[in-house]
């Protein structure tokens, strides 16, 4: 049971973790918004309500000092500067960090208990006259119990003060503390009255203190029906490694995915049809012993349509459940452009826009530590300091700009800046000073094609080694990661003005639906979501303009393009229609003529690697049902 607490743990603590971030960052803009605040605060609380239930002592005291701290806010006892913003975030950014250690590993790393305390003095800073810090320091008794046993690992400290009137309402408060589980310490002692009156047997005086192995969710359950009798608190061991979570073990390599109830039920749905149409064929297989031929083959073409109906069906749902929202992908950047940005003296304001995309679970893990890169790359070598800013008339705050769309069956994503851009000066210069090109082979270059220099492995023009830059992990990392995923990169760049990031990825990383066309002698595939229609076009239809030929297409003149030519090959010179795909390529029809279509299939599509990993134009390869290799084409860059 407690490993299933778990695994939901980890599940939906980083979406607390980002629902507390953003609620931060609209904080650190609008101080005075209680609405951010409460969410803050909320994110925070329950954060603190579920560590509680599992033994992470230190993650419970960094959270709550956090959750201490914008109560103090929430009452007006201390001000949402930028001071408890930025203590506040580092607490979210550990608790990540925990959370992917006892994702990996089973259990917080060692020195996890001196991170929090670290963590809680950086809350205090500025802190004075608020309402609840100091209650995060272990109370004294707590630490006097502490000392009266050498064990050193993970302990709760329990403290039970009955009321007067405890031994009247059927409270027995000696067995209740018995009944901790792990009992390591139990003391008894008297609450000190003075000596004005004497001993009363009939009224409780006790204060009951216990040492106990047990987790404070464990303690606080035995003592449920005297909660505000009792003090349980967490004791983080000073020598010795954290203790991993009650059923933490074995979980390197945990993945999950979210997946909407409605989908699962769809899936269900079309699982009981496929049923059916199981029984119907061992139906069939009986009336094959019959004479009735035509009526078989009849019946085996209604039942093989309806199972290629469920199997399409089928994939598309469960294709489906791969999908999920890159919203909270995005969502992430913020935070770590402005911490970035702070520590660098710049002032970023990031601007996301998600549309409501959804990619493959594969493409959203996969972009991860790309994107990081990128929005690092923006803040660092883009945008410039406010005073730099402010004296070639820009706002003192950067603007960076994340967008995602889909189009054509592709995930989209642009990350722009209006910062200082990239100086082709700049960059001739680094290639040459780093051995990457020859002076002569650099200058040869136009400034478009000095731009896609920074993709070359070792490129850096950070002229010092930081936490930041010069480290040698550049561009050509974010390239590779890009391509593994299917995918390609284009960066734009006007000097003073800004830079652009257009990365252009497969929606989904499963089973590709593509056409089958032949082009020449040869045979490849295009991606249906690419191809808007296939239309014949007669000769008399296809005009001359300039050195290329057009033709009307719904009230739009199409370009016309024969695929055979722009894969190195020969064009037909068979008279009479054209077979054409309509493609949309960006903001701009395109025509494409192929000699036959041959037929329609499902592909897994491997991207391309090695020497041809670069080659424009293509998607990746597949395997025909014959075992012929087949060459997947991307349209949109074939006629770019």
């Amino acid at each position: 049971m407690m490993d299933e607490l778990l695994t939901q743990f980890l599940v939906e603590a980083p979406e607390l973790v980002q629902q507390g971030s953003d609620a931060l960052l609209a904080l650190e803009r609008r101080p005075d918004d209680r609405a951010a605040t409460d969410e803050a605060f909320r994110a925070f609380h329950t954060l603190k309500g579920s560590v509680g239930l599992f033994d992470l002592p230190a993650m419970g005291l960094a959270l709550h000092a956090g959750e201490d701290v914008l109560s103090a806010i929430r009452s007006g006892g201390r001000v949402a500067d930028s001071e408890a913003v930025d203590g506040l975030l580092a607490v979210l950014s550990q608790s990540e960090r925990w959370l992917s250690a006892i994702e990996a590993e089973g259990g917080l790393p060692n020195g996890a208990g001196e991170v929090a305390r670290r963590l809680v003095d950086q809350l205090k800073v500025g802190a004075a006259g608020s309402v609840g810090i100091e209650q995060i320091e272990t109370p004294e008794w707590a630490e006097a119990l502490r000392g009266t046993t050498p064990e050193q690992g993970a302990l709760t400290a329990v403290r039970y003060a009955p009321t007067q009137g405890a031994y009247f309402a059927g409270d027995d408060p000696v067995a209740l503390m018995a009944g901790l589980p792990g009992l390591v310490r139990f003391d008894l002692a008297l609450e000190p009255d003075g000596g004005e009156t004497d001993y009363d047997p009939f009224t409780c005086r006790l204060i009951l203190l216990a040492l106990t192995s047990a987790t404070v969710a464990e303690a606080r359950a035995v003592l449920r029906f005297v909660p505000d009798q009792v003090e349980v608190i967490p004791l983080t061991p000073h020598d010795s490694p954290d203790h991993t979570p009650s059923g933490a073990t074995d979980r390197a390599g945990l993945r999950t995915l979210r997946v909407e109830a409605e989908r699962i039920e769809r899936l269900a749905a079309l699982t009981d049809e496929l049923v059916v149409a199981r029984t119907a064929l061992a139906a069939l297989s009986t009336a094959a012993k019959t004479d009735d031929i035509r009526g078989l083959i009849q019946a085996l073409a209604t039942q093989s349509k309806r199972l290629d109906r469920l199997t399409g069906q089928i994939h598309h749902q469960v294709t489906a459940l791969r999908m999920t929202p890159v919203a909270p992908l995005l969502r992430r950047f913020p935070r770590v452009a402005r911490d970035l940005a702070r520590s660098l003296g710049k002032e970023v304001d990031v601007l996301v826009e998600d549309n409501g995309v959804e990619a493959d679970k594969t493409i959203f893990d996969g972009l991860l530590e790309p994107l990081t890169h990128l929005i690092r790359n923006a803040v660092d070598h883009g945008v410039e300091t406010p005073a730099d800013r402010q004296k070639v008339g820009k706002p003192r705050k950067g603007a960076i700009h994340l967008a995602t769309s889909a189009v054509s069956g592709r995930f989209e994503l642009i990350l722009g800046d209006d910062g200082a851009g990239l100086d082709p000066a700049e960059i001739r210069s680094a290639v040459v000073r780093k051995g990457l090109m020859s002076a002569e082979a650099v200058q040869a270059l136009a400034d478009n094609d000095i731009i896609d220099l920074i993709f070359l492995p070792g490129f850096s023009t950070a002229s010092a080694l930081t936490d930041v830059s010069g480290r040698g992990v550049g561009m050509d990392a974010v390239r590779t990661a890009v391509q593994r995923l299917g995918g390609r990169i284009a960066i734009d760049s006007t000097t003073g003005q800004g830079t652009t990031v257009r990365i252009s990825l497969p929606l989904n990383l499963a089973l590709t639906k593509i056409i089958v066309v032949t082009a020449g002698a040869d045979l490849y595939g295009v991606p249906i979501d690419c191809v808007l229609e296939i239309v014949r076009v007669s000769g008399g239809a296809v005009s001359p303009i300039r050195a290329g030929r057009a033709f009307a297409w719904r009230r739009r003149t199409v370009p016309l393009l024969s695929l055979a030519t722009l894969v190195g090959g020969d064009a037909s010179l068979t008279a009479g229609d054209d077979t054409v795909l309509i493609i949309q390529a960006g903001q701009d029809l395109v025509g494409l003529t192929v000699d036959a279509i041959d037929h329609r299939a499902d592909v897994v599509v491997r991207p391309l690697d090695g020497l041809l990993a670069d080659m424009p134009g293509v998607d990746g390869t597949t395997l025909l049902g014959d075992g012929r290799v087949l060459m997947v084409l991307d349209p949109e860059v074939l006629v770019g």
